[in-house]
């Protein structure tokens, strides 16, 4: 048996094969990730905002990096496609007929002929001297073609195995460059190239297999923890209970001697302004087994409660819990959908726009207007009038509601004011007045009016920027009737198909609108009843007026 070197130039193929199994994925990622938003969110003269100027411009040197390896990736993908293509055919399979120049099947006598001809044609004697090696070459050629048709034996041999020998010979390309069969080759070239194809390429691979194996940004291995701590009734604290334990965290909430004395004060701020805030103490969740899990849960208490750490790195650990929190809210809201939960992904949410707002809890929603202290909402909840009719009132009636601010503040939170969308929802359904019976297909129309267009957001406390969206919820009964729908805070119409649930009497859809950036701003408990029909009630009568006869 005998091997052979492949020098046909299928390295290029090779190439390109590798160069699309890492590029092609990476960049389909890559392009499918949200860009950031280039224009800054709404700034005042609020602490926030103030404190936010005074803080360098993050640099973002990854992304740029990631993205000059890619435009070189493509770069050399490029040019070995177009060295591929460039690549002269060179296809050695065995074909007597055509090194002969005759047709395929073509009679012994015709194959005598033509071998005749081109042997006097080739023959090294009747050739130049300088031409005698390559005639030499034509010549044998010539003769094993001309043995292969004419011989039964070799004959059978090339039509079976494709060589007139029989089957002597394998030929395995292993499609290296050719200069590593040199024998001069350099060992650092052959270091850095078995280090790029037995490192690099099996590290992308696996890169790519952890891309493809996350939901939103859980990962598989987490969420089978997730899954097993999530209930129906889960509610917001449960969920941020259900985030600090996520393995994600753990490396970043290192949990070092140095910073001890600086995170128990931060524990003791944290305990006075939760008593402070909502009125009761502060209880550690009992499901916490690391430390590190303690920690993550009151970085985010800290920022919820707008508590600023005084030890940088324990400011540099909040802001990357902060900067990846979305993605496993995303991931978790998706496991809510799957098991049809609208409370845990209510809860997903809300906790996502108290995020953005630095708040905690719907009692928070003046916190998220410029120059409003925890003693002005007391005021403005003093008074019972909604925020939602707040947002309403006409500028004389809003000054009036925040006599304790100056024209200037005034006029701060007034812009913000303005950013907040305003959300009207009519409900509608093609269900017949005498109703329909279970399972059957309707739609419900779902009419969104939404009023202040979202020019900016006003978050100071948060530095990543952050599209905002509405999300719709369908529930009948407390489950989910169908997938909840994420769109910009633009009015729009929706068709929503739906099946009768099995409820005797009647079915009641109920539709809830929830911001993921705004707080206060939500429309719930809107409700469309539709009758619904036994199908068993005319079968019943019909077999009562038979007995009767």
């Amino acid at each position: 048996m005998k091997y052979e070197y492949d020098t046909n130039g299928s390295f290029g193929y090779f190439l390109v094969t590798v160069l699309g199994t890492f590029l092609i994925p990476v960049t389909f990622f890559s392009l499918r990730k949200k860009e950031q938003k280039a224009e800054e969110g709404l700034r005042c003269g609020c602490d926030g905002c103030v404190s936010w100027r005074g803080k360098p411009a993050k640099t973002r040197k990854a992304p740029l990096l990631k993205g000059a390896g890619l435009a070189v990736g493509w770069l050399i993908m490029a040019a070995a496609v177009f060295s591929v293509l460039r690549r002269e055919d060179t296809d050695t399979s065995y074909n007597p007929y055509e090194i002969l120049g005759v047709k395929t099947f073509a009679s012994e006598e015709s194959i005598r002929k033509q071998f005749r001809q081109l042997s006097i044609k080739n023959h090294p004697d009747k050739v130049p001297e300088e031409q005698r090696e390559e005639a030499q070459k034509r010549f044998m050629e010539l003769q094993r073609a001309y043995k292969t048709l004419i011989d039964e034996d070799q004959r059978k041999n090339w039509e079976e195995y494709g060589n007139p020998d029989g089957r002597t010979t394998i030929s395995i390309g292993i499609a290296l460059p050719s200069i590593l069969t040199q024998k001069n080759v350099s060992p650092i070239f052959v270091a850095v190239y078995l280090l790029f194809f037995f490192f690099c390429v099996p590290f992308s691979v696996q890169k790519i297999w952890r891309m493809l194996n996350q939901t939103g940004g859980v990962d598989r291995s987490e969420m089978s923890r997730i899954y097993s701590e999530l209930k129906e009734g889960t509610t917001e604290k449960r969920m941020l209970g259900i985030l600090s334990k996520a393995a994600l965290f753990e490396k970043t909430v290192v949990v070092g001697e140095d910073m001890v004395a600086a995170y128990e004060r931060l524990v003791l701020r944290v305990r006075r302004a939760y008593a402070e805030a909502f009125g009761e103490e502060y209880e550690k969740p009992k499901t916490f087994s690391e430390k590190w899990h303690q920690w993550t849960y009151i970085l985010f208490l800290s920022h919820f409660l707008r508590v600023a750490p005084e030890d940088a790195k324990l400011v540099a650990m909040r802001e990357v819990l902060l900067a990846e929190v979305h993605g496993l809210i995303s991931g978790i809201a998706k496991i809510a959908m799957v098991q049809q939960w609208p409370r845990p992904l209510s809860a997903c949410v809300n906790l996502s726009a108290w995020v953005v707002q630095a708040v905690w809890g719907r009692d928070g929603v003046f916190l998220q207007l410029p120059f409003i202290s925890r003693a002005n909402v007391k005021r403005l909840r003093d008074k019972k009038i909604p925020f939602s009719e707040i947002c309403d009132m006409p500028c004389e009636e809003q000054r009036a509601h925040f006599d304790f601010l100056s024209e200037e503040q005034f006029g701060c939170v007034q812009r913000v004011l303005e950013t907040i969308p305003r959300i009207d929802v009519a409900l509608g359904a093609d269900a017949p007045e005498a109703g329909l019976e279970p399972g059957k297909k309707m739609k419900l129309f779902v009419s969104l009016t939404v009023r202040r267009g979202v020019q900016k957001t006003h978050h100071p406390f948060f530095e990543e920027e952050k599209t905002p969206y509405l999300w719709v919820f369908v529930s009948v009964e407390g489950k989910m009737v169908e997938t909840p729908r994420k769109f910009l805070c633009e009015s729009g119409e929706l068709e929503i198909p739906v099946s009768v649930p099995w409820i005797p009497d009647a079915a009641k859809f109920q539709v809830d609108v929830c911001s993921d950036t705004f707080v206060g701003c939500s429309c719930s408990g809107k409700q469309k009843t539709v009758k619904v029909v036994s199908p068993y009630t005319e079968k019943k009568g019909e077999t009562d007026g038979a007995e009767s006869d």
